[in-house]
């Protein structure tokens, strides 16, 4: 049994280490991403250089990639939604919708491609229901091909939703394209939008990076304190 017991210290320790070199040999791409985003400054749209990342703050417009929030009934870019039986801890449907969304600044527009992209919106609560869903939940579960739950005296639904509607001022940033109908944003470039300044998404990723650092020294600390444990116990068990 002791045995054992050093064995399994010195390899938790061992992979503990060996996880967060990995993971800190990765972090440099990190790194420089959070640095080169720290040196933008806001642009306008006309003068940003294709190929190259840029900032931009605009206005969500009109455009045929524009539909209706099905849960909301407001003209949107993209939503999500996160249908849940909170009596069961249970989540019944996660969805979103939306491919693309056009962003103007005044002096021009450009197309926004939103797969992939870090869209910093926050859910906000929208419906809760007792006993069964309602109208609208249950109808968005039954386009989703979801099974509308039967009526339950226990049961508690809540809707959780977040979308970019037309009118909504967003900070962009990205590397822009030139595309038939002028530029284009995708997440072929880091791609990220939200509703803050520029600077509090900077900040926000600074902060990002500080948590990892110290996760990953609390990690690996902890591997060579096990790896030391490991052996102490071989030399007073040996």
């Amino acid at each position: 049994m002791p045995t054992m017991v050093v064995t399994l210290v010195v390899a938790v320790g061992s992979v503990l280490l060996v996880v967060c070199g990995f993971a800190w040999a990765a972090r440099r791409e990190e790194i420089a991403d959070v640095a080169r985003l720290g040196k933008l400054e806001l642009r306008s749209i006309e003068e940003l250089s294709p190929g190259e990342l840029g900032a931009v703050r605009g206005t969500v417009v009109e455009s045929p990639e524009v539909d209706a929030d099905p849960l909301t009934d407001a003209r949107v870019a993209w939503w999500e939604a996160r249908v849940l039986r909170r009596d069961k801890g249970r989540e019944l449907l996660s969805k979103r919708q939306g491919e693309a969304l056009r962003l103007d600044d005044g002096t021009g527009a450009a197309r926004v491609v939103l797969e992939g992209a870090e869209i910093a919106v926050d859910f906000a609560e929208i419906e809760a229901s007792s006993r069964a869903p309602t109208d609208k939940t249950a109808a968005l579960l039954d386009a989703s091909g979801v099974d509308v739950p039967d009526e339950d005296v226990d049961a508690r639904y809540v809707v959780e939703h977040r979308c970019v509607a037309v009118g909504d001022e967003l900070t962009l940033i990205g590397v822009p394209r030139e595309a038939q109908d002028g530029l284009q944003f995708t997440s072929k470039g880091p791609l990220y939008l939200t509703p803050g300044s520029l600077a509090e998404l900077q900040a926000r990723q600074r902060e990002d990076l500080r948590a990892m650092d110290t996760m990953l020294k609390l990690g690996a600390g902890l591997g060579v304190v096990l790896i030391a444990v490991g052996v102490v116990l071989v030399v007073v068990l040996g």
